[in-house]
């Protein structure tokens, strides 16, 4: 789920269809509230192969009203969408998705997202990965991001097999242009990413946490995917940003994990 408007929505989609073996469903939030029966139109026609867009809140086609209706999916990523496009009981069963049926979860940076959009009163505070309770203010401004010395070892993280060629990958990320001040990592997850002097009172600020929870595993990414924040990473990470697509597999894959148990 995006919320960023025109191309932007398929820029991800397109990264891990390009995997065999995965699918994607894009849906769009509209930031200007477009409400009543807009909201239940086709927003976007994919230019690769005409799937169908629709907005989140969509009757039939938005996120899914049920249990059962999330469970078939892997992978849910929630980027910049805020908490109004769902009800208590959408949430309350994304936690159920994750906790107890091994579902991965993943929360993108953005205006409304992590404390900045009061997800920390939602039932979703159980399974980001981050405190985030006093994190209403975001930062824009470019920065380069320290990768943490344990995250080369971490699957999200190995983009490629050589040791030699992973590092060289990852001396290339591009900078990012703005993030979310979470307050800290949660404890038990793994900081994989941190603000380069941005520091909150445990230390640097994370920007790319993971954690299993329950049955299911979750990430936090507190800059962004696509346009602004993430305009460089989407583009210019590797040729034909190729980093940025195995980031992003590697992503799904690993949030997928307890999915594929089950």
């Amino acid at each position: 789920m995006e919320a960023t408007g025109d191309h932007e929505i398929f820029h991800l989609k397109h990264a891990l269809e390009e995997e065999p073996g995965i699918q994607v469903t894009a849906l769009f939030y509209d930031q200007r509230g477009n409400a009543g029966s807009a909201r239940n139109e086709i927003v976007y026609l994919d230019p690769r192969n005409g799937d169908k867009v629709y907005r989140v809140q969509h009757l039939r086609h938005g996120y899914p009203g049920t249990l059962e209706g999330l469970l078939r999916y892997d992978v849910i990523i929630f980027s910049d969408v805020s908490k109004t496009a769902f009800s208590d009981e959408q949430l309350s069963n994304t936690v159920r998705f994750v906790e107890q049926h091994g579902g991965g979860f993943v929360m993108i940076g953005g205006q409304t997202s992590f404390g900045a959009g009061y997800y920390d009163q939602t039932p979703l505070e159980k399974i980001i990965p981050v405190q985030m309770a006093n994190s209403r203010d975001n930062m824009d401004g470019r920065f380069e991001v320290v990768v943490a010395n344990e995250a080369y070892e971490h699957p999200l993280c190995k983009l490629w097999p050589q040791a030699d060629e992973n590092r060289d990958a990852w001396e290339k990320l591009p900078p990012f242009f703005g993030f979310n001040r979470v307050d800290s990592a949660r404890t038990g997850a793994t900081v994989l990413w941190q603000h380069p002097s941005d520091r909150g009172a445990n230390g640097p600020r994370p920007v790319l946490v993971a954690q299993q929870i329950g049955k299911g595993r979750c990430m936090a990414f507190m800059s962004d995917t696509t346009a602004a924040w993430g305009k460089s990473f989407e583009h210019e990470w590797g040729a034909d940003a190729r980093h940025y697509k195995r980031f992003w597999v590697n992503a799904v894959r690993w949030l997928a994990a307890g999915r594929n148990r089950e």
